[in-house]
């Protein structure tokens, strides 16, 4: 899947809605920075956090990641070089089923429907999607959840899994005094 058929899938779902989806972010990352003796415990350090714009219309540069594949554009702009001196490991979406949200301080992201793709699967925490009201207002909606591959996804509820038993009760691994979990 590319960047443009996700973009047309979160807009699709959001049509009928009244928000505009502004922007795509990759998933944040550390990165090295000057050290800033002035600023948090990881700027003291030499760390701060970046986040890779993949889509944003306002930014002409970024028109050409539409028809890229997603996992092919996520690996490139999450790999460490000379002038991205990124901490975090490359988003390599091969061999991965889901993609769970992530919450960055920033994230704006939308709940759409289960997204398939046949090649990219997911390993990371996930993409920001921004959305926008008609009079320009961020708007924060529900997490994003993408489905890479065909499998059936069955929710606890609807399983027939064991119900579980409450803290201190037969059956728990857990004690109820100390919230410590038995061997």
């Amino acid at each position: 899947m590319t960047l443009g058929a996700l973009k047309e899938k979160i807009e699709e779902h959001f049509k009928d809605s009244g928000l505009t989806l502004s922007a795509i972010f990759g998933p944040t990352q550390k990165i090295e920075i000057e050290k800033d003796e002035d600023g948090d415990d990881d700027a003291k350090k030499g760390i701060g956090a970046t986040a890779a714009a993949l889509f944003n219309p306002l930014i002409k540069s970024l028109a050409d990641n539409l028809g890229r594949p997603l996992g092919e554009l996520l690996l490139e702009k999450t790999t460490r070089s000379e002038s991205k001196p990124l901490l975090d490991p490359p988003v390599d979406l091969q061999g991965r089923r889901m993609c769970a949200p992530a919450r960055p301080p920033f994230s704006l992201a939308a709940y759409c429907e289960a997204l398939t793709v046949r090649s990219a699967m997911c390993r990371y925490g996930g993409l920001t999607f921004v959305l926008q009201d008609d009079e320009m207002n961020p708007v924060t909606t529900s997490d994003v959840f993408l489905k890479f591959v065909e499998f059936k996804f069955v929710p606890v509820r609807a399983s027939n899994a064991r119900p579980i038993p409450a803290p201190g009760s037969p059956g728990s691994r857990w004690r109820s005094s100390r919230s410590e979990c038995r061997s």
